[in-house]
């Protein structure tokens, strides 16, 4: 897996930035608010996110090893993260806020009875809360030895803080019971599954932003990225894809207003499927936020993110294509529209194809019938270029990605794997060598896929799946690639060497496309 890298430079949303400081600051005097970043993809708004992170842990934290949260958030290749590596927290220190983010993914290719976005995060609020413990039963344990050196009788129950521990932490209690067994049956995880996470969250975040006898409250971020994935279309119809994190949504927000938490959520949406979502009869995240905030006003923060505007994004163009005209600087520009992600790949493309180069050399400008092909790929949306891009990379990469579409946007590289060894077996593909290599490789140097764990990767855009999904009938028939994906299943579930070393996310992956492949006496 890739090693987390520094995010891109952050310019152009310095306003935006300010806003959501003034918004903390109400938050500071123990007013919950809600915010809601409304921009189509590739704006910026995860990248703002961050930097308000950023601007958290160095001003309301300690800097370096003198605070709990590490100084930034990062990016592992081009995947931006939202929660910090909670090994690199420091737990010797008190916890000053709390930061939650939970990301959700396009559920395109998966039924909408998948894991829940919020138990792919889970762990990293448990673990956060286990340090708050931690650092209450220190301070117990510190008070306590005080009082007894000093000569003075005293009850547990006198102790500042002593109420806080007798409360307990529901998530901790029951993730250590499952600690015991990681490994738990398919049956098992389902039943799992059903138990409802939306209780047990809320009452625990309560006992940390409600006031405990002598202690004070710890004001909270909790961050839901990509909410737009919380329902689906499928049909022509809107359906939930994540039940249980609208549910969750709802009640969090609906309790924070109601007891005034110190609270500050920050939903990213993209713009034109929020004033979709609120229109339909659907339940989304959108519409229970909507509706929970028409009465409170005051606490109700929906905040458009425009393109950026000027010459903001020239020093990205001019960093990495050096030759090009002042003139094919400035159409380009106003091709990406202020939109840093459409930039970004219109960079990536030209990279890519020095043959639309004079001399062929990325170094000098692009000739006149090469500027014109970039012109005639991104004229209106990008998926021409998508397209052109993926027609120009190796055989073996694009058959690989196009039989991982079966997976969805999150996908195994292994279970490929299998899947094309089946294939060859049959006859009904030629034998490749080096899977893992090629997949690497969709990753670095070709940016279709973003690996987010050891051995899970997930489409870096949906138009990537999508394109790749057209070209499935270019190598094998859908169907058959289908009945190769269930013995692939089948293989992996029972290779125990493979699934003992995958992480709770992988795991719930391989869960999900078992119980949509495989029926009864499938899984025999």
């Amino acid at each position: 897996m890739s090693n987390p890298t520094q995010a891109s430079p952050f310019c152009g949303r310095e306003d935006d930035l300010k806003h959501l400081q003034d918004v903390w600051h109400k938050v500071e005097q123990g007013e919950p608010q809600i915010v809601v970043l409304l921009a189509e993809s590739g704006l910026g708004k995860t990248r703002l996110v961050q930097e308000f992170y950023n601007w958290l842990s160095i001003e309301k934290d300690g800097i370096g090893k003198d605070g709990y949260w590490p100084d930034v958030l990062t990016q592992k290749d081009k995947n931006l993260l939202v929660n910090p590596d909670v090994k690199a927290c420091n737990d010797a220190i008190a916890m000053p806020y709390l930061w939650w983010a939970v990301r959700l993914n396009s559920v395109i290719g998966r039924n909408q009875n998948s894991t829940s976005a919020v138990k792919a995060h889970l762990e990293e609020l448990t673990l956060h809360l286990e340090n708050v413990s931690k650092s209450v039963r220190t301070y117990i344990d510190t008070y306590g030895k005080t009082l007894k050196e000093s000569g003075k009788d005293f009850l547990i129950d006198e102790i500042p803080g002593s109420s806080f521990l007798k409360l307990g932490f529901e998530l901790v209690q029951n993730t250590r019971k499952l600690r015991a067994d990681d490994r738990v049956s398919l049956e098992e995880r389902k039943e799992q599954s059903k138990n409802d996470l939306t209780e047990q969250i809320t009452n625990d975040l309560r006992k940390v932003m409600q006031k405990q006898k002598g202690m004070k409250s710890i004001p909270a971020v909790i961050v839901i990225d990509d909410a737009q994935f919380s329902i689906m279309l499928e049909d022509n119809n809107l359906v939930p894809a994540d039940k249980t994190l609208i549910d969750l949504a709802d009640m969090l927000v609906s309790t924070a207003l109601k007891e005034k938490w110190p609270v500050m959520f920050i939903f990213t949406h993209w713009e034109r499927e929020w004033n979709e979502h609120i229109k339909s009869a659907q339940a989304s995240i959108a519409k229970r936020v909507n509706v929970l905030c028409r009465d409170n006003l005051e606490n109700w923060q929906p905040y458009q993110l425009t393109g950026i505007t000027g010459n903001t994004l020239l020093p990205l163009l001019e960093s990495r294509l050096v030759g090009l005209s002042s003139d094919q600087k400035k159409r380009l520009l106003e091709r990406a529209h202020g939109n840093p992600l459409f930039l970004e790949e219109i960079i990536r493309y030209c990279e890519e194809n020095p043959k639309h180069f004079e001399k062929r050399s990325i170094e000098n400008a692009l000739s006149e019938e090469g500027f014109e092909v970039i012109m005639e790929l991104t004229d209106g949306d990008l998926y021409k270029l998508f397209q052109a891009r993926f027609k120009s990379s190796p055989p073996e990469l694009r058959k690989c990605l196009s039989l991982s579409t079966l997976q969805g946007m999150q996908l195994l590289p292994i279970l490929c794997k299998y899947m094309v060894d089946e294939l060859v077996k049959q006859e009904l593909l030629e034998p490749q060598a080096e899977t893992d290599k090629t997949f690497r490789e969709a990753e670095n140097p070709y940016a279709f896929l973003n690996f987010i764990d050891d051995d899970l990767a997930e489409f870096c855009q949906r138009v990537f799946y999508e394109v790749s999904e057209e070209n499935i009938e270019n190598f094998v028939d859908t169907t058959e690639a289908k009945e190769a994906l269930k013995v692939a299943l089948r293989k992996l579930s029972n290779d125990t060497e493979v699934t003992v070393e995958f992480s709770t996310i992988e795991r719930n992956l391989l869960f999900e496309l078992t119980a949509e492949y495989l029926e009864g006496s499938d899984l025999e």
